[in-house]
């Protein structure tokens, strides 16, 4: 069913008519420059001059371009359609989003039974934000699995603790961290977990090592090329900076559509700089303008800081929203339908966290919710950036949607309060 919604909200969006959509993102570009053969390139370059520059960058976790760049190289240089290896990729992307989302009801069923399978399910089945990020060349459906295998080995109680298995999980949480790196907390977390359920804590700390060796094997050439090209070690991604300094400056309201305004891809004087000084250098600089704005203004920083939490729980009710086809209606120039839907679903997942049986979950789920937004907090927001907590909150939500159905005390408190109210006189009786 997952599957299904994600390949007609494909359909719908025009995505696979135009899989690039005119201006093809950083990912896609760096992609294209590994197929060639030039390497994980600056994605910023002339993509029609034949003589770059081709500064060596950091600027995307390279899981994503290299998968993609596989799929390119498998089509040849020349396969028909121009559309065809991208379309593959698309409908990759699609499988792994209803991976995702199959894997986070798993876990609900897993946890608190059957029915609360069915709830969680229906919920990331159709979660207008779940749906819609699987549909794009980018590493955002890799993200939702991250999320979603880290829940299921944190809540798992029939994984054996073995060297073997914390070998595969470490292993497995290494090349989720190469897709999508900002996850890597609530992959650490969940291995934690995992690794002192039992009684034993020496035989735990031999499971952790067991599995961050893995974890950093699968890592280790990406840092070495880093260190090699750049002179230092450069950690996964490196685009941090110009990210606090595009969503911190003062005509930014932090949103990710005011900020990206002075991104490169979009500002020719700031791609022209990259292309001067290549992409580490300017990483550099503009880390370096980020904390001078900070710190000539921290108030103007902590008032932006309070309306990115805003933006990200709630999101940007002043832009429409428009899911398998349908826009949804403004009342007086506000998404009403987006801040009551997004309000419903965390309150529904507080209460979730608080009848959810696997207390290991709720550690897991807590963490996620209040360590993995933080970057964006600093930064600037989008709705895309939710496709990291939503998972967490369908599944909690829907835990509590299938407790309300079958707690006993709820039905007779119901019962109870509808039969008062039958029994209630008119005013004109009573009178």
């Amino acid at each position: 069913m997952a599957l299904c919604v994600r390949l007609v909200s494909l359909l719908l969006a025009g995505d696979w008519d135009d899989p690039l959509a005119g201006e093809p993102a950083e990912e896609v570009r760096i992609a294209q420059g590994i197929a060639k053969g030039l390497g994980f390139v600056t994605p910023f370059r002339d993509m029609d001059s034949p003589t770059g520059p081709f500064h060596p960058s950091a600027h995307s976790p390279p899981g994503y371009p290299y998968l993609l760049a596989g799929i390119l190289r498998l089509a040849g240089p020349s396969p028909g359609d121009g559309r065809t290896p991208y379309r593959a990729a698309l409908l990759l992307n699609v499988a792994v989003g209803a991976a995702a989302a199959a894997v986070v009801a798993l876990v609900a069923g897993a946890t608190q039974g059957r029915k609360a399978l069915w709830c969680v399910g229906l919920l990331t089945t159709f979660w207008p934000t779940l749906v819609r990020q699987s549909g794009f060349l980018w590493d955002t459906p890799f993200a939702m699995l991250a999320v979603a295998s880290a829940l299921c080995v944190a809540t798992s109680a029939e994984l054996s603790q073995t060297p073997g298995r914390s070998l595969l999980i470490g292993g497995s949480w290494g090349l989720l961290t190469l897709f999508s790196p900002n996850v890597a907390p609530l992959l650490l977390a969940s291995l934690i977990l995992y690794a002192f359920r039992g009684a034993d804590p020496r035989r735990g700390i031999r499971l952790l090592a067991y599995a961050g060796a893995a974890w950093l094997l699968c890592l280790a050439p990406w840092l070495l090329r880093s260190i090699w090209v750049f002179g230092r070690l450069v950690p996964i991604r490196h685009n941090f900076g110009l990210e606090l300094w595009m969503g911190n400056l003062p005509d930014s309201d932090g949103t990710t559509l005011s900020a990206c305004r002075y991104h490169p891809m979009d500002h020719p004087a700031e791609r022209a700089l990259i292309n001067a000084l290549g992409d580490d250098e300017y990483m550099k600089l503009k880390s370096s303008q980020a904390s001078g704005l900070i710190l000539t203004a921290p108030w103007d920083f902590l008032r932006r800081s309070g309306q990115r939490v805003s933006l990200f729980w709630l999101s940007d009710t002043r832009r429409p929203t428009v899911f398998l086809g349908i826009r949804w209606p403004m009342v007086g120039g506000v998404n009403a339908a987006k801040g009551l839907l997004n309000g419903s679903l965390i309150i529904g997942a507080l209460l979730g966290s608080v009848v959810w049986r696997s207390s290991a979950g709720r550690y897991a789920a807590w963490f996620g919710l209040l360590v993995l937004p933080l970057p964006y907090y600093l930064t600037h927001v989008s709705s895309s950036y939710r496709v990291i907590v939503d998972p967490i909150l369908c599944l909690l939500f829907g835990i509590f949607t299938a407790w309300a159905l079958t707690s006993s005390s709820l039905r007779g408190f119901l019962r109870g309060s509808l039969r008062s109210i039958g029994r209630m006189k008119r005013p004109h009786q009573a009178w």
